[in-house]
């Protein structure tokens, strides 16, 4: 179990006996900084002028899209236009051209999730369609960016699946060749499985390498767990679907059994390096639980569990820049109303429930995504959560807002990473992380940011160092290309593929 702690006022306080047994999985914590740091998150949504409608929003995405340097948000407002907050420096613009097609951008419009589709300068963006709760026709978007506009070419390119009732979709080098993949999550409909899109240099098309299931699906997620050099996925099904994992062997999938992780009703699945050992472990969240599973050489065992309330959605990043991830943690409502959402802090791999008044978020609605990103810069991890829909059904009751935590906790130093992929991936999905400095080393891996229904940024990076002056990055590209640089604490570097050493 986890141990509990509330935190009122940005003061972490011990609530009478209610606290539970840690569980610790042989770890020192060699950044200098101590683990008991108090979290201090502070509610920015109106501040930040990114105050939205109380919509089923079915997610969000942070994205540098326009390339000025600073990450930008994308309400998806299913059933509603997509909203995209341009980040000018910290303050935010609602953009109100960026798609030409507003009529067509209405529609039964699930995740949205940005990558590249054409080797071209600028990010592509990616919609699913629910097809009319699957009772239609309802072609999913591929929008195409170029000098900041975009168009809709999912019908030329051969991605539409007009009668599959997407739920999520991920950008992912399944084949190893360098560009970007397609693998669209369908909730069940007859006759119409998963697919996955192989894309060869801007040529789509759809593909039978073993994911062609029809499930009742929900999200999915992927990572490289075996470290055998390309990605695996994980598809969570609606509640209490199971768990389904594929093993991805050399571009062909196979349904394989992971203990703890497979044949459970978990909502959502999110991959994140909680040892930095270079095996991504997993934060699996349902109803009822939320559970951090380690990865042990590929096998998963349980290094903590606790109850939630009502469980929804979770993400990694490093709280307090210490350089090992904590976990942000969505929950739902009960009876009405909306639980506090929850930060669950790595303490030297010893865990701890932080729950912040600040966190609380609104008591309309229900929670539902999360999204991390370093949205103003400052070396910290921020969040969006989402509060506008229910994981398991879909229920115009549930309609609530977002909310933008701004971290301002104390911690560590850090360095931030600029991502310079090549042209067909210029976010470097799939390249590993690995962080030297002269009391730690520990590792991380880029997937496409997904968890359920929300995009994480994936392009910018910051890395906790503790009490360190300066770190050695080193960044190994899918295709075994390594560059690294050495920097200082508290600045921002650029990683270009092919820049050496």
């Amino acid at each position: 179990m986890i141990a509990l702690v509330r935190k009122a006022s940005h003061v972490a306080v011990l609530v009478g006996a209610l606290l539970m047994s840690l569980v610790a999985i042989g770890h020192s914590d060699a950044s200098g900084v101590m683990g008991s740091v108090a979290p201090d998150f502070e509610d920015v949504t109106h501040a930040q002028n990114v105050d939205d409608d109380a919509t089923l929003s079915w997610g969000a995405a942070w994205v540098d899209h326009d390339a000025d340097g600073d990450p930008d948000l994308l309400a998806n407002r299913h059933w509603k236009e997509i909203r995209v907050y341009r980040n000018m420096e910290g303050a935010y613009r609602l953009q109100h051209v960026t798609f030409p097609e507003p009529a067509k951008s209405v529609f039964d419009r699930h995740t949205c999730a940005w990558g590249e589709a054409d080797g071209l300068k600028g990010l592509d963006l990616y919609c699913g369609s629910g097809a009319g709760k699957g009772e239609g026709w309802g072609p999913n978007q591929l929008w195409l960016q170029t000098d900041g506009r975009f168009r809709n070419v999912s019908a030329a390119y051969g991605t539409r699946d007009g009668f599959g009732r997407s739920r999520q979709n991920n950008w992912i080098d399944y084949d190893g060749d360098g560009d970007l993949d397609i693998f669209v999550v369908n909730k069940l409909r007859g006759g119409v499985p998963n697919v996955m899109f192989r894309n060869d240099r801007g040529d789509f098309t759809r593909t039978n390498v073993g994911l062609g299931e029809e499930l009742n699906g929900l999200a999915s997620t992927w990572s490289d767990w075996d470290r055998d050099g390309d990605p695996d996925l994980l598809v969570t099904q609606v509640w209490p679907g199971p768990t389904v994992a594929y093993r991805n062997n050399v571009g062909v999938f196979t349904r394989v059994n992971l203990p703890g992780v497979t044949g459970q009703p978990w909502t959502s699945a999110s991959w994140g390096d909680l040892d930095g050992d270079g095996w991504s472990d997993l934060s699996l969240v349902t109803h009822d639980r939320m559970t951090i599973m380690r990865n042990v050489r590929g096998q998963f065992a349980q290094a903590a569990s606790s109850p939630m309330s009502m469980g929804r959605s979770s993400a990694w990043l490093d709280v307090e820049n210490d350089g090992d991830l904590d976990v942000f943690v969505v929950q739902g409502r009960t009876n009405g109303i909306n639980h506090p959402d929850l930060l669950v802090l790595n303490n030297g791999l010893t865990f701890s429930v932080v729950q912040d008044e600040t966190l609380a978020g609104p008591t309309t609605g229900e929670g539902e995504s999360i999204a991390v990103a370093d949205h103003d810069r400052d070396g910290k991890m921020d969040a969006l959560v989402t509060n506008g829909a229910n994981l398991d059904v879909d229920s115009d009751q549930v309609k609530g807002r977002w909310k933008l935590f701004e971290n301002h906790s104390a911690g560590g130093n850090w360095i931030a990473v600029d991502i310079r992929g090549d042209n067909w991936n210029p976010l470097g999905y799939g390249a590993r992380l690995r962080v030297d400095t002269a009391t730690q080393t520990y590792r991380r891996e880029l997937n496409d940011g997904l968890t359920v229904r929300a995009q994480s940024e994936v392009g910018h990076q910051v890395l906790g160092i503790g009490a360190a002056t300066s770190a050695t990055i080193r960044i190994t590209w899918p295709n075994g290309v390594t560059d690294c640089k050495t920097a200082i604490a508290n600045s921002t570097i650029v990683l270009k593929r092919g820049s050496g050493c």
